[in-house]
This record gives C-alpha cells, sequence and structure tokens, in this order.
C-alpha cells in the first residue's frame, strides 16, 4: 500500500478492534488451542515478537470475558458495542501504540475509502446480523428444527456471506437488511401461508 495512504482515525481504530473482539470471542469459545494454532502462526510469519503474540492472547481472552459478561447481562450486539467503546475509552494508548508500531511495521492502520458512514456502516451490519439471527430461529421452529440455545454463537453461512457484508456499502446493507426483514416476516406469519410460498420468499431473500 502507498505510503501516502491516510491512517485510520483514533474512532475507526476502536471500531476495528471491537469488530476484531467479536470474531475472537466466537472463535474462542469454539476453542482455545485452536484458535491459537490457526492465528499466532500468521502473526509470527508478519514479524511479531513473542511478547506481542502474548499480549494479543491476553487481550483476546479478556474480550472473551467481556463479551460473555455482557451477553448474561442480556445485552444486544448494539448494546455490547457501546460499552466496549467505553472501555477502550479508558485506554487512548492502544491507538497512540498502534501509530508508533505502524511506522516500524506499515499496512495495519492504512486506510482507503469513505470514512464518513463508518458508524452508519457498522450499525447496519450489526442489526442485519441480529435480523439474520431472529429468522434463523423462527425457521428452526417453523421446520422442527432444535432452536439454538441464548448461549450459543450464530454463523453466518457461507463465511463468505460475512465477509461481502462486512465490506459492503450502506446502500447495500440497507437492502440486505430489508430482506433479513422479510424472511423474519415470512417465518413469523400465520399458518394459512403455505410452505410453498415461504421457499420463495426465502429464496428471493437469499439471491
Amino acid at each position: 500500500m502507498e505510503d501516502s495512504a491516510p491512517l485510520m482515525t483514533r474512532e475507526q481504530y476502536v471500531e476495528m478492534l471491537i469488530d476484531a473482539s467479536f470474531q475472537d470471542a466466537a472463535e474462542i469459545e469454539s476453542g482455545f488451542m485452536g484458535w491459537c494454532e490457526q492465528h499466532v502462526p500468521v502473526w509470527r510469519e508478519q514479524g511479531y515478537d513473542e511478547t506481542w503474540v502474548r499480549q494479543r492472547i491476553e487481550m483476546a481472552q479478556i474480550t472473551r470475558g467481556l463479551h460473555r459478561t455482557f451477553q448474561q447481562q442480556g445485552l444486544t450486539m448494539l448494546e455490547i458495542r457501546d460499552e466496549l467503546r467505553k472501555a477502550y475509552a479508558d485506554h487512548p494508548e492502544l491507538y497512540d501504540l498502534a501509530v508508533e508500531r505502524e511506522r516500524l511495521y506499515p499496512g495495519p492502520l492504512r486506510y482507503r475509502g469513505n470514512t464518513g458512514d463508518l458508524r452508519q456502516r457498522y450499525t447496519l451490519r450489526v442489526m442485519v446480523y441480529e435480523t439474520d439471527k431472529l429468522a434463523y430461529e423462527k425457521f428452526c421452529i417453523w421446520s422442527g428444527q432444535p432452536v439454538p440455545g441464548p448461549e450459543s454463537v450464530f454463523f453466518e453461512q457461507p463465511d463468505s456471506v460475512r465477509v461481502v457484508r462486512d465490506l459492503s456499502t450502506v446502500e447495500e446493507l440497507e437492502m440486505a437488511l430489508a430482506m433479513s426483514r422479510y424472511a423474519l416476516q415470512l417465518f413469523g406469519a400465520p399458518e394459512k401461508l403455505t410452505r410453498v410460498s415461504r421457499k420463495l420468499g426465502i429464496f428471493a431473500h437469499l439471491n
């Protein structure tokens, strides 16, 4: 990436940390050792020293504990994000350290694109996730499958869907949210709605 590329602002960096915390929390919940085996070799290849790797692992464990506590309190994803913003606000040195490291290892803080809609995109992204999760629970009830428990982590399938949505514009996310809400409405509709009608609605949502 070109040296002239601007660095992330402090707010953008915090949002990036929050996104990473959700991913870490979900992956560690599935298995801490597996998470380490997946990420540690990559960090070492990227040139991070052992002190940084240990700090990164410790931060991920602390983050998982916070997420678990917030979930037990019944907080939504948007509320969890707000709580994490407050926590990171108490540690402004994290951004300063990242900027300092950027001088030695350029790349992670480099940013290109429209930054004005950052918060709106993140908010829409969370809303799409939450709506898809509710729609999936309704689908399980409708199809007779086991309904995921409150402690289970909802994974968007296939994984490429998550990647595309993470990079989507405001307009694309608004469209995805509208389709997710429509699917949720179909599964919550009266029983007179035929199975064929619902399948057609689901097909439209997925495509």
